[in-house]
């Protein structure tokens, strides 16, 4: 019977100290985490202010053909577009050279 209490008391006792250690120690690397997490949050909230979201000037879908020659007509780096497969693409001039690259 004596035997029987102290396991039970032994136990008890081990599920205390388990309880005691996970829920007091907190580890280095959990803080050094959130410190990280918070200079990111920062940063994000400095470049909300740079970046403005826009929207597509059209949303019908387009051929690569099209597109290739609305950006020749704009002059400029890449368009944007949905395909005639409803795939959103990108169509972008290479620096090397006077071709195109299709994303």
């Amino acid at each position: 019977a004596i035997d029987i209490a102290t396991d039970r008391v032994c136990k008890i006792l081990r599920r205390h100290a388990d309880k005691i250690k996970s829920h007091s120690n907190t580890k280095l690397t959990e803080v050094v985490i959130s410190d990280e997490e918070d200079l990111v949050a920062v940063e994000l909230e400095k470049l909300e202010n740079e970046i403005v979201p826009i929207r597509l000037n059209s949303y019908k879908p387009m051929e690569i053909g099209d597109a290739l020659a609305e950006l020749k007509e704009e002059s400029g780096v890449f368009k944007v577009f949905y395909d005639l497969d409803d795939n959103f693409r990108v169509l972008y001039k290479m620096k090397e050279s006077d071709k195109y690259g299709l994303y």
